[in-house]
Protein backbone atom coordinates (compact mmCIF):
# COMPACT_ATOMS: atom_id res chain seq x y z
CA UNK A 1 0.00 0.00 0.00
CA UNK A 2 2.99 2.43 0.57
CA UNK A 3 3.43 2.42 -2.85
CA UNK A 4 0.32 3.98 -3.78
CA UNK A 5 0.15 6.34 -0.99
CA UNK A 6 4.22 7.36 -0.54
CA UNK A 7 5.24 10.99 -1.84
CA UNK A 8 6.66 9.82 -5.11
CA UNK A 9 4.03 8.04 -6.43
CA UNK A 10 2.04 10.56 -8.05
CA UNK A 11 5.39 11.35 -9.78
CA UNK A 12 6.35 8.23 -10.72
CA UNK A 13 2.87 7.50 -11.99
CA UNK A 14 3.07 10.71 -13.76
CA UNK A 15 6.88 10.24 -15.45
CA UNK A 16 5.71 6.35 -16.85
CA UNK A 17 2.36 8.15 -18.66
CA UNK A 18 4.72 10.40 -19.96
CA UNK A 19 7.42 8.44 -21.36
CA UNK A 20 4.66 6.04 -22.48
CA UNK A 21 2.75 8.86 -24.75
CA UNK A 22 5.75 10.10 -25.62
CA UNK A 23 6.59 6.99 -27.14
CA UNK A 24 3.55 6.31 -28.65
CA UNK A 25 4.03 9.24 -31.58
CA UNK A 26 6.58 6.76 -32.83
CA UNK A 27 2.99 4.27 -33.90
CA UNK A 28 1.74 6.96 -35.58
CA UNK A 29 0.75 6.74 -39.65
CA UNK A 30 3.68 7.53 -42.42
CA UNK A 31 2.25 10.58 -43.15
CA UNK A 32 1.32 11.77 -39.51
CA UNK A 33 4.90 10.83 -38.81
CA UNK A 34 6.33 13.78 -41.53
CA UNK A 35 4.44 16.11 -39.28
CA UNK A 36 4.70 17.79 -36.19
CA UNK A 37 6.91 17.72 -34.01
CA UNK A 38 10.31 17.41 -36.70
CA UNK A 39 10.80 20.55 -37.90
CA UNK A 40 12.11 21.93 -41.02
CA UNK A 41 15.91 21.98 -39.92
CA UNK A 42 15.64 18.40 -38.74
CA UNK A 43 14.83 17.17 -42.16
CA UNK A 44 18.72 18.62 -43.37
CA UNK A 45 19.89 16.40 -40.66
CA UNK A 46 17.91 13.65 -42.05
CA UNK A 47 18.94 13.70 -45.65
CA UNK A 48 22.74 14.38 -44.50
CA UNK A 49 22.38 11.38 -42.65
CA UNK A 50 20.22 9.39 -45.59
CA UNK A 51 22.72 10.50 -47.87
CA UNK A 52 25.81 9.15 -45.78
CA UNK A 53 23.87 5.95 -45.29
CA UNK A 54 23.43 4.86 -48.32
CA UNK A 55 27.29 5.82 -49.34
CA UNK A 56 26.42 9.19 -51.31
CA UNK A 57 28.85 11.30 -48.31
CA UNK A 58 28.30 14.15 -46.24
CA UNK A 59 26.14 16.01 -48.43
CA UNK A 60 22.06 17.23 -49.02
CA UNK A 61 21.98 17.11 -52.88
CA UNK A 62 24.05 13.94 -53.32
CA UNK A 63 26.84 15.94 -54.95
CA UNK A 64 27.76 18.79 -52.87
CA UNK A 65 30.05 18.55 -49.29
CA UNK A 66 27.74 20.45 -47.00
CA UNK A 67 29.00 21.24 -43.05
CA UNK A 68 25.65 22.77 -41.80
CA UNK A 69 24.42 20.34 -39.61
CA UNK A 70 25.74 18.95 -35.77
CA UNK A 71 27.93 16.03 -36.49
CA UNK A 72 26.63 13.55 -33.54
CA UNK A 73 23.69 13.55 -33.60
CA UNK A 74 23.51 13.04 -37.44
CA UNK A 75 25.58 10.04 -37.33
CA UNK A 76 24.33 8.62 -34.54
CA UNK A 77 21.07 9.18 -36.84
CA UNK A 78 23.09 7.10 -39.85
CA UNK A 79 21.41 3.64 -38.11
CA UNK A 80 18.20 4.79 -38.64
CA UNK A 81 18.32 5.12 -41.86
CA UNK A 82 20.13 2.32 -42.90
CA UNK A 83 17.79 0.04 -40.98
CA UNK A 84 14.96 1.73 -43.14
CA UNK A 85 16.06 0.86 -46.36
CA UNK A 86 14.50 3.49 -49.25
CA UNK A 87 11.45 4.21 -47.09
CA UNK A 88 11.33 7.59 -45.63
CA UNK A 89 9.03 7.71 -43.10
CA UNK A 90 10.03 4.51 -41.41
CA UNK A 91 13.73 6.41 -41.25
CA UNK A 92 11.79 9.24 -39.06
CA UNK A 93 10.24 6.82 -36.90
CA UNK A 94 13.01 5.11 -36.08
CA UNK A 95 14.85 9.15 -35.30
CA UNK A 96 12.08 9.86 -33.06
CA UNK A 97 12.38 6.28 -31.19
CA UNK A 98 16.04 7.49 -30.53
CA UNK A 99 14.85 10.95 -29.41
CA UNK A 100 12.76 8.63 -27.29
CA UNK A 101 15.61 7.28 -25.63
CA UNK A 102 17.69 9.98 -25.08
CA UNK A 103 14.75 12.03 -23.55
CA UNK A 104 14.03 9.31 -20.87
CA UNK A 105 17.56 9.02 -19.90
CA UNK A 106 18.27 12.44 -19.67
CA UNK A 107 15.55 12.58 -17.14
CA UNK A 108 17.22 10.30 -15.44
CA UNK A 109 20.45 11.99 -15.13
CA UNK A 110 19.09 14.97 -14.14
CA UNK A 111 17.24 13.69 -11.09
CA UNK A 112 20.31 11.53 -10.49
CA UNK A 113 22.16 15.07 -10.20
CA UNK A 114 19.35 17.38 -8.41
CA UNK A 115 19.52 13.94 -5.60
CA UNK A 116 23.36 13.61 -4.85
CA UNK A 117 23.56 16.97 -4.88
CA UNK A 118 21.65 16.89 -1.55
CA UNK A 119 24.28 14.34 -0.02
CA UNK A 120 23.32 14.78 3.65
CA UNK A 121 19.87 14.58 3.10
CA UNK A 122 18.19 11.74 4.51
CA UNK A 123 17.54 8.72 1.64
CA UNK A 124 13.43 9.02 1.08
CA UNK A 125 13.99 13.21 0.96
CA UNK A 126 16.76 12.23 -2.10
CA UNK A 127 14.67 9.89 -3.76
CA UNK A 128 11.57 12.74 -3.65
CA UNK A 129 14.00 15.28 -5.32
CA UNK A 130 14.76 12.38 -7.84
CA UNK A 131 10.94 11.85 -8.85
CA UNK A 132 10.22 15.62 -8.42
CA UNK A 133 13.46 16.70 -11.14
CA UNK A 134 12.67 13.44 -13.62
CA UNK A 135 8.76 14.54 -13.91
CA UNK A 136 9.17 18.18 -14.41
CA UNK A 137 11.76 17.41 -17.36
CA UNK A 138 9.31 14.69 -18.78
CA UNK A 139 6.50 17.35 -18.21
CA UNK A 140 7.57 20.50 -19.73
CA UNK A 141 6.20 20.91 -23.23
CA UNK A 142 9.14 23.21 -24.47
CA UNK A 143 11.41 20.74 -23.44
CA UNK A 144 9.38 17.18 -25.13
CA UNK A 145 9.56 19.83 -27.99
CA UNK A 146 12.96 20.85 -28.81
CA UNK A 147 13.60 16.74 -27.86
CA UNK A 148 11.78 15.47 -30.78
CA UNK A 149 12.14 17.84 -33.51
CA UNK A 150 14.88 16.20 -35.74
CA UNK A 151 17.69 17.94 -34.40
CA UNK A 152 20.65 17.81 -32.06
CA UNK A 153 18.60 19.67 -29.55
CA UNK A 154 17.94 17.12 -27.04
CA UNK A 155 20.77 15.17 -27.71
CA UNK A 156 22.62 18.25 -26.34
CA UNK A 157 20.79 18.05 -23.25
CA UNK A 158 21.69 14.72 -22.66
CA UNK A 159 25.41 15.25 -23.25
CA UNK A 160 25.25 18.48 -20.52
CA UNK A 161 23.91 16.15 -18.29
CA UNK A 162 26.15 13.27 -18.99
CA UNK A 163 29.23 15.96 -18.42
CA UNK A 164 27.98 16.96 -15.19
CA UNK A 165 27.15 13.45 -13.56
CA UNK A 166 30.64 12.87 -14.77
CA UNK A 167 32.22 15.57 -12.76
CA UNK A 168 29.75 15.72 -9.94
CA UNK A 169 30.71 11.83 -9.13
CA UNK A 170 34.21 11.76 -10.01
CA UNK A 171 35.53 15.07 -9.79
CA UNK A 172 38.80 15.88 -12.19
CA UNK A 173 41.15 15.94 -8.99
CA UNK A 174 43.14 12.72 -10.79
CA UNK A 175 45.09 13.15 -14.49
CA UNK A 176 43.24 10.07 -15.35
CA UNK A 177 39.75 12.02 -14.44
CA UNK A 178 40.62 15.15 -16.09
CA UNK A 179 41.54 14.07 -19.31
CA UNK A 180 38.22 11.68 -19.15
CA UNK A 181 36.23 14.97 -18.40
CA UNK A 182 38.08 16.89 -21.53
CA UNK A 183 37.01 14.39 -23.86
CA UNK A 184 33.42 14.11 -22.69
CA UNK A 185 33.74 17.91 -23.43
CA UNK A 186 34.95 17.03 -26.43
CA UNK A 187 31.79 14.61 -27.59
CA UNK A 188 29.87 17.57 -26.39
CA UNK A 189 31.38 19.93 -28.90
CA UNK A 190 30.43 17.65 -31.43
CA UNK A 191 27.13 17.69 -30.24
CA UNK A 192 26.81 21.32 -31.11
CA UNK A 193 30.16 23.27 -31.28
CA UNK A 194 28.83 26.69 -29.39
CA UNK A 195 29.40 24.11 -26.20
CA UNK A 196 32.94 25.46 -27.00
CA UNK A 197 31.96 28.72 -24.76
CA UNK A 198 30.99 26.14 -21.84
CA UNK A 199 34.70 24.69 -22.30
CA UNK A 200 36.03 28.79 -21.92
CA UNK A 201 33.59 29.05 -18.71
CA UNK A 202 35.18 25.70 -16.86
CA UNK A 203 39.11 26.60 -18.05
CA UNK A 204 38.55 29.98 -16.66
CA UNK A 205 36.66 28.59 -13.53
CA UNK A 206 39.71 26.30 -13.03
CA UNK A 207 42.11 29.21 -13.62
CA UNK A 208 40.43 31.57 -11.38
CA UNK A 209 39.64 28.67 -8.59
CA UNK A 210 40.40 29.62 -5.03
CA UNK A 211 42.50 27.01 -3.25
CA UNK A 212 45.68 25.99 -2.33
CA UNK A 213 46.93 24.89 -6.07
CA UNK A 214 49.73 26.74 -7.37
CA UNK A 215 48.91 28.56 -10.37
CA UNK A 216 51.30 26.94 -12.69
CA UNK A 217 49.35 23.47 -11.66
CA UNK A 218 46.40 24.98 -12.91
CA UNK A 219 47.70 26.29 -15.85
CA UNK A 220 48.91 22.83 -16.77
CA UNK A 221 46.02 21.33 -15.73
CA UNK A 222 43.81 23.39 -17.41
CA UNK A 223 45.77 23.30 -20.87
CA UNK A 224 45.08 19.14 -20.63
CA UNK A 225 41.64 19.45 -20.04
CA UNK A 226 41.19 21.61 -23.20
CA UNK A 227 43.54 19.62 -25.29
CA UNK A 228 41.99 16.57 -24.35
CA UNK A 229 38.95 17.85 -25.42
CA UNK A 230 40.18 19.82 -29.29
CA UNK A 231 41.53 16.31 -29.74
CA UNK A 232 38.35 14.43 -29.65
CA UNK A 233 36.44 17.26 -31.30
CA UNK A 234 38.71 17.70 -33.98
CA UNK A 235 38.11 15.84 -36.85
CA UNK A 236 34.94 18.06 -37.08
CA UNK A 237 37.10 21.29 -37.05
CA UNK A 238 39.44 19.32 -40.08
CA UNK A 239 36.63 18.93 -42.01
CA UNK A 240 35.54 22.35 -41.97
CA UNK A 241 38.55 24.02 -42.48
CA UNK A 242 40.11 21.89 -45.20
CA UNK A 243 36.99 21.27 -47.26
CA UNK A 244 35.30 25.22 -46.51
CA UNK A 245 38.09 27.00 -45.45
CA UNK A 246 36.94 27.84 -41.96
CA UNK A 247 36.43 26.39 -38.70
CA UNK A 248 32.68 28.57 -38.44
CA UNK A 249 29.82 25.61 -40.13
CA UNK A 250 27.92 27.18 -43.00
CA UNK A 251 24.91 27.24 -41.38
CA UNK A 252 26.12 29.60 -38.50
CA UNK A 253 27.42 31.89 -41.45
CA UNK A 254 24.15 32.12 -43.19
CA UNK A 255 22.85 34.30 -40.89
CA UNK A 256 25.60 36.25 -39.05
CA UNK A 257 24.57 40.00 -38.88
CA UNK A 258 26.27 41.66 -35.89
CA UNK A 259 24.47 44.34 -33.95
CA UNK A 260 26.35 48.06 -34.16
CA UNK A 261 25.40 50.84 -31.85
CA UNK A 262 23.74 52.82 -34.81
CA UNK A 263 21.74 49.82 -35.01
CA UNK A 264 19.98 50.17 -31.72
CA UNK A 265 17.46 52.68 -32.84
CA UNK A 266 15.65 50.25 -35.29
CA UNK A 267 12.57 48.77 -34.74
CA UNK A 268 13.61 45.59 -35.90
CA UNK A 269 16.94 45.06 -34.17
CA UNK A 270 14.94 46.29 -30.82
CA UNK A 271 12.43 43.45 -31.39
CA UNK A 272 15.40 41.12 -31.98
CA UNK A 273 17.14 41.67 -28.50
CA UNK A 274 13.83 41.55 -27.02
CA UNK A 275 13.61 38.17 -28.53
CA UNK A 276 17.01 37.70 -27.18
CA UNK A 277 15.79 38.33 -23.78
CA UNK A 278 12.89 36.24 -23.59
CA UNK A 279 14.33 33.29 -25.78
CA UNK A 280 17.18 33.26 -22.33
CA UNK A 281 14.30 33.24 -19.80
CA UNK A 282 12.33 30.18 -21.20
CA UNK A 283 14.42 27.57 -20.58
CA UNK A 284 15.04 29.24 -16.93
CA UNK A 285 11.25 28.00 -16.27
CA UNK A 286 10.54 26.05 -19.15
CA UNK A 287 7.54 24.55 -16.70
CA UNK A 288 5.66 27.92 -18.18
CA UNK A 289 5.42 27.40 -21.86
CA UNK A 290 2.94 29.08 -23.85
CA UNK A 291 4.27 28.75 -27.51
CA UNK A 292 7.00 31.55 -28.82
CA UNK A 293 4.78 32.25 -31.81
CA UNK A 294 1.68 32.14 -30.26
CA UNK A 295 0.58 33.55 -26.94
CA UNK A 296 4.21 34.32 -25.38
CA UNK A 297 5.22 37.72 -25.05
CA UNK A 298 6.70 40.56 -22.74
CA UNK A 299 3.48 39.45 -20.10
CA UNK A 300 4.83 35.87 -20.22
CA UNK A 301 8.19 36.78 -19.81
CA UNK A 302 7.22 39.26 -16.67
CA UNK A 303 5.71 35.95 -15.13
CA UNK A 304 9.06 33.49 -15.28
CA UNK A 305 11.10 36.45 -14.02
CA UNK A 306 9.04 36.94 -11.02
CA UNK A 307 8.92 33.21 -10.80
CA UNK A 308 12.96 32.81 -11.47
CA UNK A 309 13.17 35.21 -8.41
CA UNK A 310 10.77 33.82 -6.24
CA UNK A 311 12.55 30.43 -6.53
CA UNK A 312 15.68 31.46 -6.00
CA UNK A 313 14.84 32.86 -2.73
CA UNK A 314 12.47 30.32 -1.55
CA UNK A 315 15.52 28.14 -2.05
CA UNK A 316 18.17 30.49 -0.16
CA UNK A 317 15.53 30.89 2.81
CA UNK A 318 15.47 26.98 2.89
CA UNK A 319 19.14 26.14 2.18
CA UNK A 320 19.98 24.91 5.90
CA UNK A 321 16.40 22.92 5.69
CA UNK A 322 17.21 21.74 2.45
CA UNK A 323 20.58 20.50 2.45
CA UNK A 324 21.73 20.85 5.71
CA UNK A 325 23.98 23.37 7.22
CA UNK A 326 27.65 22.98 5.65
CA UNK A 327 26.36 22.47 1.68
CA UNK A 328 27.49 26.22 0.93
CA UNK A 329 30.34 26.16 3.67
CA UNK A 330 34.05 25.57 3.09
CA UNK A 331 33.21 21.87 5.10
CA UNK A 332 30.85 21.17 2.28
CA UNK A 333 31.10 17.46 0.63
CA UNK A 334 33.29 17.64 -2.47
CA UNK A 335 29.68 15.95 -4.80
CA UNK A 336 28.02 18.71 -3.46
CA UNK A 337 30.56 21.48 -4.34
CA UNK A 338 31.13 19.78 -7.65
CA UNK A 339 27.79 20.13 -8.35
CA UNK A 340 27.13 23.81 -7.61
CA UNK A 341 30.50 24.26 -9.80
CA UNK A 342 29.52 22.56 -12.95
CA UNK A 343 25.92 24.26 -12.57
CA UNK A 344 27.40 27.32 -11.99
CA UNK A 345 29.80 27.19 -15.06
CA UNK A 346 26.86 26.25 -17.01
CA UNK A 347 25.05 29.23 -16.33
CA UNK A 348 27.60 31.70 -17.34
CA UNK A 349 28.56 29.69 -20.19
CA UNK A 350 24.47 30.27 -21.53
CA UNK A 351 24.45 33.82 -20.45
CA UNK A 352 27.06 35.00 -22.49
CA UNK A 353 25.83 32.36 -25.47
CA UNK A 354 22.56 34.23 -25.22
CA UNK A 355 24.56 38.16 -25.52
CA UNK A 356 26.73 36.62 -28.49
CA UNK A 357 23.90 34.99 -30.43
CA UNK A 358 21.58 38.02 -29.70
CA UNK A 359 24.57 40.45 -31.10
CA UNK A 360 25.57 38.72 -33.75
CA UNK A 361 22.75 36.13 -35.34
CA UNK A 362 19.71 37.81 -37.04
CA UNK A 363 17.33 34.31 -37.29
CA UNK A 364 16.28 34.89 -33.42
CA UNK A 365 13.48 32.00 -34.34
CA UNK A 366 16.34 29.95 -33.03
CA UNK A 367 17.51 31.47 -30.05
CA UNK A 368 15.04 29.51 -28.01
CA UNK A 369 16.90 26.10 -29.16
CA UNK A 370 20.01 27.58 -29.06
CA UNK A 371 19.88 28.36 -25.41
CA UNK A 372 17.93 25.34 -24.40
CA UNK A 373 20.99 23.63 -22.23
CA UNK A 374 20.33 26.42 -19.25
CA UNK A 375 17.04 24.38 -18.68
CA UNK A 376 19.54 21.45 -17.65
CA UNK A 377 20.25 23.91 -14.83
CA UNK A 378 17.16 24.68 -13.62
CA UNK A 379 15.22 21.75 -13.62
CA UNK A 380 17.38 20.10 -10.81
CA UNK A 381 16.50 24.26 -8.77
CA UNK A 382 12.99 23.90 -9.48
CA UNK A 383 12.73 20.19 -8.71
CA UNK A 384 14.36 21.24 -5.37
CA UNK A 385 11.91 24.10 -4.64
CA UNK A 386 8.99 21.62 -5.53
CA UNK A 387 10.33 19.44 -2.79
CA UNK A 388 11.14 21.36 -0.32
CA UNK A 389 7.32 23.60 -0.60
CA UNK A 390 5.62 19.81 -0.82
CA UNK A 391 6.86 19.08 2.26
CA UNK A 392 4.56 17.68 4.65
CA UNK A 393 1.81 18.74 2.40
CA UNK A 394 0.48 15.60 -0.23
CA UNK A 395 -1.75 17.15 -1.67
CA UNK A 396 0.56 19.67 -3.18
CA UNK A 397 2.91 16.65 -4.35
CA UNK A 398 -0.52 15.41 -5.97
CA UNK A 399 -1.94 17.98 -7.37
CA UNK A 400 0.99 19.41 -9.15
CA UNK A 401 1.93 16.59 -11.05
CA UNK A 402 -1.66 16.23 -11.80
CA UNK A 403 -2.03 19.78 -13.50
CA UNK A 404 1.19 19.36 -15.39
CA UNK A 405 0.02 16.28 -16.99
CA UNK A 406 -2.62 18.24 -18.57
CA UNK A 407 -0.75 20.41 -20.98
CA UNK A 408 2.04 17.69 -21.93
CA UNK A 409 -0.87 14.87 -22.32
CA UNK A 410 -2.62 17.28 -25.04
CA UNK A 411 0.26 18.01 -26.89
CA UNK A 412 0.87 14.59 -27.73
CA UNK A 413 -2.98 14.03 -28.19
CA UNK A 414 -2.94 17.15 -30.56
CA UNK A 415 0.35 15.30 -32.64
CA UNK A 416 -1.90 12.21 -32.80
CA UNK A 417 -4.56 14.00 -34.07
CA UNK A 418 -3.06 15.97 -36.43
CA UNK A 419 -2.95 19.32 -35.20
CA UNK A 420 -0.60 20.70 -35.69
CA UNK A 421 1.10 20.00 -39.17
CA UNK A 422 3.71 21.00 -41.36
CA UNK A 423 3.15 23.58 -43.57
CA UNK A 424 6.34 22.13 -45.85
CA UNK A 425 4.54 19.68 -46.50
CA UNK A 426 0.50 20.10 -46.70
CA UNK A 427 1.51 23.83 -48.67
CA UNK A 428 5.38 23.94 -50.04
CA UNK A 429 5.17 20.16 -51.12
CA UNK A 430 1.85 20.24 -52.13
CA UNK A 431 2.42 23.08 -54.86
CA UNK A 432 5.66 21.84 -55.81
CA UNK A 433 4.25 18.36 -56.79
CA UNK A 434 1.52 19.82 -58.31
CA UNK A 435 3.04 22.37 -60.65
CA UNK A 436 6.94 21.36 -61.16
CA UNK A 437 8.01 18.37 -63.29
CA UNK A 438 9.81 15.93 -61.21
CA UNK A 439 12.89 16.26 -63.65
CA UNK A 440 13.27 19.93 -62.95
CA UNK A 441 15.05 21.71 -59.63
CA UNK A 442 13.52 23.81 -57.61
CA UNK A 443 15.23 26.36 -55.48
CA UNK A 444 14.02 27.76 -51.69
CA UNK A 445 15.14 29.27 -48.74
CA UNK A 446 13.36 26.81 -46.69
CA UNK A 447 14.52 23.60 -48.10
CA UNK A 448 14.89 21.37 -45.90
CA UNK A 449 11.57 19.45 -45.75
CA UNK A 450 11.05 19.84 -49.62
CA UNK A 451 14.77 17.98 -50.50
CA UNK A 452 14.07 15.21 -48.16
CA UNK A 453 10.72 13.98 -50.05
CA UNK A 454 12.06 15.51 -53.46
CA UNK A 455 15.48 15.10 -55.74
CA UNK A 456 16.63 18.09 -57.42
CA UNK A 457 16.16 21.11 -54.39
CA UNK A 458 18.64 24.20 -54.61
CA UNK A 459 18.89 25.50 -50.96
CA UNK A 460 19.28 29.25 -51.11
CA UNK A 461 19.63 30.52 -47.11
CA UNK A 462 23.14 29.01 -47.23
CA UNK A 463 22.28 26.50 -44.38
CA UNK A 464 23.74 23.62 -46.36
CA UNK A 465 24.95 25.53 -49.19
CA UNK A 466 27.84 27.38 -48.66
CA UNK A 467 27.55 28.67 -52.06
CA UNK A 468 24.38 30.58 -51.51
CA UNK A 469 26.65 32.10 -48.98
CA UNK A 470 28.66 33.38 -51.44
CA UNK A 471 26.80 34.14 -53.79
CA UNK A 472 24.49 36.50 -51.44
CA UNK A 473 25.21 39.44 -53.62
CA UNK A 474 23.72 37.87 -56.88
CA UNK A 475 21.86 34.95 -55.61
CA UNK A 476 19.36 35.05 -58.70
CA UNK A 477 22.44 34.37 -60.90
CA UNK A 478 23.63 31.89 -59.12
CA UNK A 479 19.97 30.11 -59.72
CA UNK A 480 20.01 31.24 -63.19
CA UNK A 481 23.10 30.07 -63.59
CA UNK A 482 22.14 26.06 -62.15
CA UNK A 483 19.96 26.15 -64.47
CA UNK A 484 17.21 26.40 -62.10
CA UNK A 485 13.55 27.46 -63.35
CA UNK A 486 11.46 26.94 -60.04
CA UNK A 487 11.69 29.33 -57.41
CA UNK A 488 9.26 28.18 -53.86
CA UNK A 489 9.28 30.12 -50.82
CA UNK A 490 7.35 32.43 -48.71
CA UNK A 491 7.00 35.61 -50.62
CA UNK A 492 8.86 37.28 -48.09
CA UNK A 493 12.13 35.92 -48.66
CA UNK A 494 11.65 35.63 -52.52
CA UNK A 495 10.30 39.46 -52.83
CA UNK A 496 13.35 41.20 -50.23
CA UNK A 497 16.46 38.83 -50.89
CA UNK A 498 16.13 38.03 -54.77
CA UNK A 499 14.14 41.51 -55.49
CA UNK A 500 10.58 41.68 -56.91
CA UNK A 501 12.07 44.18 -59.58
CA UNK A 502 14.90 41.92 -60.46
CA UNK A 503 12.67 38.86 -60.67
CA UNK A 504 10.57 40.54 -63.33
CA UNK A 505 13.28 42.24 -65.07
CA UNK A 506 14.94 38.23 -65.32
CA UNK A 507 11.36 36.86 -66.51
CA UNK A 508 10.17 34.66 -63.36
CA UNK A 509 6.56 34.70 -63.17
CA UNK A 510 4.07 33.99 -59.84
CA UNK A 511 2.65 30.73 -61.47
CA UNK A 512 0.62 29.30 -58.54
CA UNK A 513 -0.04 29.49 -54.97
CA UNK A 514 -0.95 27.70 -52.10
CA UNK A 515 -1.80 30.15 -48.90
CA UNK A 516 1.46 30.87 -46.92
CA UNK A 517 3.65 29.67 -50.10
CA UNK A 518 3.94 30.60 -53.66
CA UNK A 519 5.69 29.34 -56.95
CA UNK A 520 7.92 31.66 -59.17
CA UNK A 521 9.09 30.05 -62.77
CA UNK A 522 11.00 31.34 -65.42
CA UNK A 523 10.81 30.22 -68.96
Amino acid sequence: MRGFSGPTFALRAGSLIIAAAALSLVLRSDLEMAHRPVVEDGYYVFTVARNIATGHGITVDGAHLTNGFQPLFTFLSVPCFIGAGANPYTAIRLVLFLHWLIFCATAYLIGAIARDSLFAKEEEGRAVVFWWVVFLYLSSVLIFIVNFNGLETGLLLGMYALAWRYYQSRGIETTRNLLGFGALLGVLIMTRVDALFFLVAIALGILLRPGQDKSVRRLVRTGMLCVSAFLVSSPWWLFNKIYFGSFMPTSGKAYRSWITPEDLSRPEIQERLRDGAEAFLRPLYPVVYLGQNTFEGLTIAFVRIVLIAGTCAFLWKKRHQIAGPEFLGEHAHPQSRRTLEFGRWLFVAMFFVAIIYTLSFSASWFYTRYFMPAAVVAIPLIGIAAYAAGSGRMWLSRLVPLALLVPILWVVVSLHKSTFQSEFITEQIQLVTEKVPPEDAVAAFQSGTLGYFRERVLNLDGKVNPMAVDRRPDLLEYVQSQGVRWLCDYPKPIEEILGTENLEKNGWKIVGKNNRFTLYHRE
